[in-house]
């Protein structure tokens, strides 16, 4: 097991001494021989599609995540990686939040916010189970037409004071308008119970005409909150946004990789759902981005193109993150300051764990040769100067 102190005190003091020359060193992700390893429950997968790093009111640090098999949300004591508590929660009834969730926001023990995949609403639930609150969107919109929102890896509930921020995927309720007018999310008032449209939309670079063929991946967004503001990035499109959630003008900051070229939507999309995912694990594209609050710098995933033969199960690998990505390192302006790619098909760019003492990759892809499918695992990194 780690030296948890030893590491964060290595990893802060040599970053620090660094942060002065950061205009002029370029940073990479180092591997280090520190994992984390989490039973998995015989309820769920490791399909897992939202998962989050929850503090108590003490301090204390878990990570949970939602079962995509059962209505279960499961909490690991991250110093022991022991299971701690399983939350169960209904579909139906009372306490029902709908036939199926879409993610989940862990703020207590007694506040978890949980939105319908189907519907434009969000509950909130103890870890009882017992459901305290709906928040129906529509009711609350001032008669614009919401769709249902999400809390996943990638486009997770941000809460900010007391206001809640969730995704929001390109409205074809808008008909014509869905090209040129479709928010990015909205942002509910928790305290006066109001909701409006996030200031900003799609960027027209990412949007297809409607009537053409599509993988489902054209649009796909992921952000991070750095503490004012939200950071977006779109898979087909190098640059970043920085949108503020309380007031302020949304900005716009390119942000290429060194291993991609010009990223572009796809000008064919094949008709046959194999081809089809077989393009969409072959792409040149960006990932998820994330937020490093301990050391004030970003983490933007970016997919080289790849060519594979028809052998592969492009469902699975798709599902598990692809198999070869690279982690792009930005700082606060972000400024390209770094880019490490990660060997092929060891770890999964989907599933990533920041804490204090670094930023951890899941190790459990299904093509690593040390792949266990009962234990969710970890590979700890740090951020190091290159000399």
């Amino acid at each position: 097991m780690r030296l948890r102190l030893f590491s964060i005190i290595c990893s802060l003091a040599c970053f620090s001494c660094q942060s002065g020359k950061q205009e002029v060193l370029k940073y990479r992700l180092e591997e280090t021989a520190d994992t984390l390893s989490f039973e998995m429950s015989s309820n769920s997968s490791l399909f897992i599609k939202s998962m989050s790093v929850f503090q108590d009111d003490e301090g204390k640090e878990y990570m949970t995540f939602m079962s995509n098999e059962v209505e279960e949300i499961y909490v690991y004591d991250l110093m022991t990686e022991n299971l701690v508590k399983t939350i169960s929660y209904d579909m139906e009834g009372a306490n029902g939040v709908g036939p199926k969730a879409a993610g989940f926001l862990m703020k207590s023990w007694n506040e978890i916010f949980i939105p319908n995949l189907y519907l434009p609403e969000i509950s909130l639930i103890d870890s009882g189970g017992y459901k305290k609150q709906t928040y129906k969107l529509d009711s609350l919109g001032n008669g614009y037409g919401f769709i249902p929102t999400r809390s996943t890896i990638g486009t997770p509930f941000v809460l900010y004071e007391d206001l809640l921020f969730g995704m929001q995927l390109p409205n074809m309720r808008l008909g014509e308008d869905a090209v040129t007018n479709s928010p990015v999310g909205l942002m509910l008032d928790l305290g006066k119970k109001e909701i409006e449209l996030a200031p900003f939309h799609y960027p027209r670079s990412v949007m297809k005409n409607s009537q053409k063929p599509s993988l489902g991946i054209e649009t796909k967004m992921s952000y991070c909150f750095n503490g004012e503001e939200l950071v977006l990035s779109f898979a087909f499109d190098e640059t970043l946004y920085k949108m503020p959630l309380k007031g302020g003008t949304t900005t716009s900051h390119i942000a290429s990789s060194s291993y991609l070229g010009k990223v572009s939507l796809p000008e064919k999309v094949p008709s046959d759902l194999i081809l089809a995912a077989k393009e969409m694990c072959e792409l040149p594209i960006y990932g998820n981005i994330i937020y490093d609050k301990y050391r004030n710098v970003y983490y933007r995933v970016a997919y080289p193109q790849k060519d594979y033969d028809m052998d592969e199960n492009f469902v699975e690998l798709w599902q598990s993150g692809r198999g070869e990505f690279s982690i792009m390192i930005l700082d606060e302006g972000l400024n390209v300051i770094g880019e490490t790619l990660l060997p092929e098909n060891k770890y999964r760019s989907d599933l990533m764990l920041l804490l204090e003492d670094g930023l951890y990759i899941s190790t459990s892809h299904y093509k690593n040769t040390a792949f266990n499918e009962d234990r969710l695992e970890f590979q700890r990194f740090t951020l190091s100067a290159m000399r």
